[in-house]
């Protein structure tokens, strides 16, 4: 039998509840519930049963009828809807190591920019991949959340200048990473591990697509498209306008324009990752395109990976 979909049925009806459940109104969540006898009733909706009452039975029906039902539903109750055109990306290589990893990996780290709609924002795409092996490499690809040079200590990494969350170890001040950081989240990134089993790995810090604090949604990607921030004219958000998570989705999504630009990448075999991290971005650039070919998820928010219902208001 040929499975048709990503996950089994009872793990997307289990995802259409913790839309059911986060889209409750006001008035039906008021606060944290404990308590199993004040648990609302509800019914899971049926994953594989599109809005019209049809029965998705085969690939065709999914990717065409039921797919962009569901899409539509965290577009307009979870994530936010992102911009449907794509704007010209200038890649620029600012780093150039072909010998790293004692000559195992050859390193890179890509300037991203899109002059047409911006002239100030820019995303680094740090890349690692084999020097041995079979080109074109497939890869893993996330997003982390303390600069690149906090995935891996080779001082040759650029330290990144951009906005930071505060830290009380010395690696944060003002807003702004220190040489103590590089390197801090290393145990998240086994860069030798990928690089000896012949993969490549990217990552680019959350924090140049969208600074993770709130502006009003101007800096970051979503300044790059104040038209779509407002496009009834009224100059306020519509209720299904994206926010940071689907904003770090859609730079995601721009790695992986670049590695189907990069010969020495496999485009078709992308596998979006990081523990700890972001798991919701990759799960978001998953549902909207093909392109991240599969997920691993270790953990991205209690509401996900631990769905009971007792718990979750």
């Amino acid at each position: 039998m040929t499975r048709i979909f990503p996950l089994p049925a009872s793990a997307l009806s289990w995802a259409l509840y913790a839309i059911l459940m986060i889209t409750m109104s006001e008035s039906t969540v008021q606060a944290f519930n404990y308590d199993e006898s004040k648990v609302p009733d509800f019914t899971l909706p049926e994953a594989l049963i599109s809005e019209s009452g049809q029965t998705i039975t085969t690939p065709d029906q999914w990717n065409e009828i039921r797919r962009p039902e569901l899409i539509q539903l965290f577009e307009n109750h979870v994530y936010g809807r992102q911009p449907g055109s794509v704007p010209d990306a200038v890649y620029q290589q600012i780093l150039f190591v072909p010998d790293a990893l004692d000559g195992k990996a050859t390193l890179r780290e890509i300037r991203i920019t899109f002059p047409s709609v911006s002239e100030t924002f820019a995303m680094y795409l740090l890349l690692w991949t084999p020097n041995h092996g079979n080109s074109p490499f497939p890869g893993f690809v996330g997003l982390n959340f303390a600069g690149n040079h906090s995935t891996h200590l080779d001082t040759r990494i650029r330290l990144s200048s951009a906005w930071m969350r505060e830290s009380n170890d010395g690696t944060v001040e003002n807003h702004r990473a220190t040489e103590a950081s590089r390197g801090k989240a290393a145990s998240r990134w086994p860069v030798e591990l990928i690089i000896s089993r012949g993969y490549a790995l990217g990552t680019i810090y959350c924090g140049d697509i969208d600074p993770d604090f709130h502006d009003g949604f101007h800096n970051g990607v979503h300044g790059m498209f104040p038209e779509f921030m407002h496009a009834d004219g009224s100059g306020k958000r519509p209720e299904n306008a994206w926010g940071t998570i689907a904003g770090w989705s859609w730079g995601l999504s721009r790695a992986l324009d670049y590695f189907a630009a990069d010969p020495s990448m496999n485009h078709k075999k992308n596998c979006g990752d990081w523990p700890l991290e972001t798991g919701k971005d990759r799960s978001l650039g998953r549902c909207h395109g093909p392109e991240i070919r599969s997920c691993c998820l270790q953990q991205f928010g209690m509401r996900w990976s631990r769905t009971q219902p007792a718990r979750l208001w």
